[in-house]
């Protein structure tokens, strides 16, 4: 009985395993089908019904149309080549799309799809990430990227409509995860994928290249370097050339931060100015906290003085 036991328990085991293998990346796929649907549909909605932001959709849609027939990157908004504001090659793909399908929904899709894609994404670089050898790792990896595309960010980010880093996030979970696991040439691909959503995806790439001193393959953690090297050299070839031509040398994102390294006479980079744009982000994060307290403090007064009026009123 006890061998016949033994041998049930051990085919359960059996029978177990292959439902475990295909459910735990199962889970992510289906938390990315759901959050790309659900997202889609708002959007969708606020667009057909007017209700959405119309800035930078509107600026990206003109610059995607503009190149889809030939006419370059140049935006009426700002009468001048939209690289000049923001160096978003990935552009140039939703353009091929729309050379077929010239709808302003295209972008809704993409913006959807590339955030609900870091639920997948985010599972494989979790289980790259954690040790193969533990039987939690799966189900470790499930829990946390799962959830990903419901978070309050990602939402935030879907509420905005859309913008090309929307999709940054999630070729860079790719990203890591082919230089864990050693696959070098879609590492590359994916880091200069990551690149042309933004100028500012430099430090993504950055971080990514520092990850990978630590927990690249061994081919790829000896070369880690020259990720910094390709995030540093896009961004001053990217942000300080290019767009400094397409500006003729006008204002971009980057500009303002020119006096850290002493180009503005009219700002000397001290301590004091170093910390005071700090500081003002710390009071614009605490002010609410301040005027909640001066609420509950309010009230707190009034409740008191009226509970002393009423056990005045009460004594004899």
């Amino acid at each position: 009985m006890t061998v016949g036991a033994v041998g049930l328990d051990s085919a359960r085991r059996e029978g177990t395993k292959p439902l475990a293998w295909w459910i735990a990346p199962t889970v992510p796929l289906l938390a990315a089908a759901l959050a790309f649907a659900w997202t889609l549909h708002g959007e969708l909605q606020r667009l057909y019904g007017m209700t959405g932001s119309a800035w930078d959709y509107a600026y990206d849609q003109q610059v995607i149309w503009n190149v889809s027939v030939g006419q370059g990157f140049y935006s009426s908004f700002a009468r001048a080549n939209f690289l000049g504001i923001h160096f978003e090659l990935i552009l140039v793909v939703l353009a091929a799309v729309e050379k077929f399908w010239a709808n302003p929904a295209v972008l809704l899709i993409f913006s959807s799809a590339g955030l609900a894609a870091t639920a997948p994404a985010a599972y494989l670089f979790f289980r790259a990430l954690l040790p193969a050898d533990r039987p939690e790792s799966p189900w470790l990896a499930v829990a946390l990227s799962a959830p990903i595309p419901f978070w309050a960010a990602i939402q935030e980010a879907a509420r905005d409509f859309f913008h090309p880093e929307n999709m940054a996030l999630a070729l860079a979970l790719l990203a890591s995860w082919a230089g864990i696991r050693g696959h070098r040439v879609a590492m590359w691909v994916l880091c200069l994928l990551v690149l042309t959503c933004k100028e500012d995806q430099v430090y993504t790439v950055g971080v990514i290249g520092l990850l990978m001193r630590v927990y690249g393959a061994p081919e790829i953690r000896k070369h880690w370097r020259f990720i910094v090297y390709l995030a540093g050299a896009w961004f001053l070839i990217g942000t300080g050339i290019v767009q400094q031509h397409f500006r003729n040398g006008g204002y971009t994102d980057f500009v303002y931060y020119r006096w850290l390294i002493g180009l503005n006479p009219a700002i000397h980079a001290t301590p004091t100015t170093v910390l005071a744009p700090a500081a003002d982000h710390v009071i614009a994060l605490v002010e609410p906290f301040q005027q909640t307290w001066d609420v509950m403090r309010v009230v707190l007064h009034v409740t008191v003085h009226a509970s002393t009026t009423s056990c005045c009123c009460c004594s004899p």
